[in-house]
């Protein structure tokens, strides 16, 4: 028993003096494993602002409407927010105002925490505040502008979305479609489909397309799909979509590549059924 008590008095000591050792050891954190620590930045990090926002203004429209164009059209101000970890440290916040002229936009942070943002956009040295609302259980991010007093609310994107091109996708073209009805009877097969990358399947001559959503160039205001050949060369058509068809359409205009302003919709291209979506 005496030698049982002589030996846990023996460690006690050793561990001490290894304690004391690691300690002078780690005088000005050298031989230390590295502290962390928690930082205003990392709360950032963590917190449900990253992410890509856009308008809600603009999603009300495109929901009801089933348009591209009539949702810019009725999109004031900010149209989408980009915000990623890096963007928080640099400074730099992606705004794009109504689906046109995206910038980096330089921005001076006044105040952080997980659920406020307060920043000064260093170009029109207007403040605003960012925050997070919860409207009907959705969070929400809220852009308030403190001098003209507009508020701008914004629903985040699924992070499995690659952008907006893609969102849109989903949103308006994405599925497999019956071919009820198309000008070219040898280039397509009984059926068609539109991926949410941009790839279309069951097309002779066409692989690739792109949903417009920006219309403040000189392109049709109306509606419009660019479809890709296996080269690259590109073709414009108009498009309508209810809950049970989607219809694509020639251009009036010189040629099949027309995409100015002036071009107007013209023979129906392709009558689609939607199978399952």
């Amino acid at each position: 028993m005496k030698n049982k008590t002589s030996l846990l008095k023996a460690c006690s000591k050793l561990m001490l003096i290894l304690l004391f050792a690691f300690l002078v050891g780690c005088e000005d954190f050298k031989g230390c494993p590295p502290m962390k620590k928690t930082t205003y930045m990392t709360k950032i990090h963590s917190s449900k602002f990253i992410g890509q926002w856009i308008n809600t203004s603009y999603l009300e429209v495109l929901q009801a409407r089933r348009s591209t164009y009539r949702a810019q059209l009725a999109t004031h101000g900010i149209s989408t927010i980009n915000i990623e970890p890096q963007y928080l440290e640099t400074s730099e916040l992606t705004l794009v105002n109504n689906m046109h002229d995206g910038t980096q936009a330089k921005v001076q942070f006044i105040k952080k925490n997980s659920k406020l943002l307060t920043f000064r956009n260093t170009a029109t040295k207007h403040d605003a505040v960012l925050s997070l609302v919860v409207v009907e259980k959705d969070t929400v991010l809220l852009v308030s502008d403190i001098e003209s007093k507009q508020e701008i609310k914004f629903k985040k994107m699924p992070l499995y979305f690659e952008g907006l091109s893609e969102f849109l996708n989903r949103r308006l073209f994405t599925g497999n479609y019956l071919v009820v009805k198309d000008a070219e009877k040898n280039a397509l097969e009984k059926n068609i489909t539109f991926l949410s990358n941009g790839d279309i399947i069951g097309h002779k001559y066409f692989t690739k397309y792109e949903i417009w959503y920006d219309f403040y160039d000189d392109v049709p205001q109306m509606d419009t799909v660019v479809f890709r050949d296996r080269r690259g060369k590109q073709y414009w058509f108009g498009w309508t979509r209810n809950h049970t068809s989607l219809m694509l359409y020639n251009l009036d205009g010189e040629d099949e590549n027309t995409a100015n302003a002036e071009a107007k919709l013209s023979e129906l291209y392709m009558f689609l059924k939607p199978i399952d979506n």
